[in-house]
């Protein structure tokens, strides 16, 4: 029994020895329990770090702010500035001037005008914006705005415009009629004139600025009959002109000196420097000088036309009542390029003198009709 009793003891110690003492130990320990401070401290733990790591992450990035993009009205939308100016949106973030309130004398086109909140770029003045209204002032305030057709036509009580001084085109018949209108300011940039643009108006003294040698279109009747309107012509006046329409200072007798005109204008447009007060014509390149082209200019007394023109228009230099002497190609040389001498081209009592081979006066001649032949003749020979 003592045998038994003693094996049993030896096998348990064998057991024993074999189980590790830590695991005796966490089974006779109880589990801890966190606490709420531990919590506490744990998750502060956490968000300190995740700051820091966000710090470093955005440390060496720009910021990025938020644009919102501006809520532009729809086009055709129509409003009127606290000013009395009225407007129509035309495209995005744009608008055109369309008139102003009737009690709006002193008008001022601004660069920008806000609706809303939202500002939009003033881009044009549409077309019979001010026609007949009682404007007295136009102030254009630097803008590039366009002029459309007939823009302020009409404008009897308007005297003065100013603030142009970064616009380059001035459109048809935009100033049409302004019969008071006596100066235009800043003129600097412009290098077009649309078609009538300044016509009939009569009190115009002062074009402030305006570079002529610069210009390079003059559309038809510009300054027609603007008889106040004064410039004095010299060969570098015209020198950028590229076109040239007709009547374009019909009527304007305050032009004085010679006409000479670029390489680029050949033809003389009908009426353009009729009734004006020029002294001279260069027809230098010059191959057709238009129906009624100096007509009634009252301070030509002697012509020299170059070998280059090949027709003189009807009634070209009628009314010339002090043109005395026209030499018509080089003398001795029957080198002109006439072809054709049309009805009335100068006045009966005109010495006319030409360098002209006799197959070439024929055919001068032959372009006309029997009735007109002998007016012609008369005119042409100066008999």
């Amino acid at each position: 029994m003592k045998k038994k009793f003693l094996a049993l003891v030896l096998t348990l110690a064998m057991v024993l020895s074999l189980v590790p003492m830590t695991a005796l130990a966490t089974e006779d320990q109880p589990t801890a329990e966190p606490t709420q401070e531990t919590q506490a401290d744990v998750q502060v733990g956490q968000e300190e770090s995740t700051v820091s790591v966000a710090e470093e992450d955005t440390e060496d990035q720009p910021l990025v702010q938020e644009t919102y993009a501006p809520s532009y009205a729809a086009n055709g939308t129509t409003f009127t500035s606290d000013t009395g100016v009225k407007y129509k949106v035309t495209g995005t973030g744009e608008v055109e001037v369309t008139g102003c309130e009737d009690s709006v004398t002193k008008l001022v086109i601004p660069q920008t005008v806000s609706y809303k909140g939202v500002e939009y770029n003033v881009v044009s003045v549409a077309k019979r914006a001010f026609f007949n209204s009682a404007l007295t002032d136009v102030d254009f305030s630097g803008t590039t705005v366009e002029i459309n057709q007939f823009a302020f036509a009409g404008c009897k009580s308007l005297i003065s415009i100013i603030g142009m001084d970064n616009i380059t085109n001035i459109g048809e018949l935009a100033f049409i009629s302004c019969s008071n209108l006596e100066k235009v300011s800043n003129l600097s940039k412009v290098t077009s004139i649309g078609f009538a643009a300044f016509m009939n108006c009569t009190n115009l003294t002062t074009l402030e600025g305006l570079n002529w040698q610069s210009l390079e279109d003059i559309g038809k009747q510009v300054f027609a009959n603007d008889e106040k309107l004064t410039i004095s012509l010299d060969e570098n006046t015209f020198k950028s002109l590229k076109t040239l329409g007709m009547g374009a200072f019909s009527g304007m007798i305050g032009m004085t000196g010679t006409v000479v005109l670029p390489e680029s204008i050949t033809e003389i447009p009908e009426s353009a420097f009729s009734n004006t007060g020029i002294t001279d014509v260069d027809f230098s390149h010059v191959t057709s000088i238009g129906k009624l082209a100096f007509n009634n200019c009252k301070g030509l007394t002697k012509l020299s036309i170059s070998d280059s023109v090949t027709t003189i228009g009807e009634k070209s230099f009628q009314k010339c009542e002090n043109l005395i002497s026209v030499q018509i190609g080089d003398p001795g040389k029957g080198s002109s390029k006439l072809q054709s001498i049309q009805k009335g081209a100068f006045n009966k009592d005109t010495n006319i003198k030409y360098a002209l081979e006799n197959d070439k006066l024929d055919k001068a001649i032959e372009s006309l009709t029997k009735n007109e032949r002998s007016v012609i003749l008369f005119d042409f020979m100066g008999e």
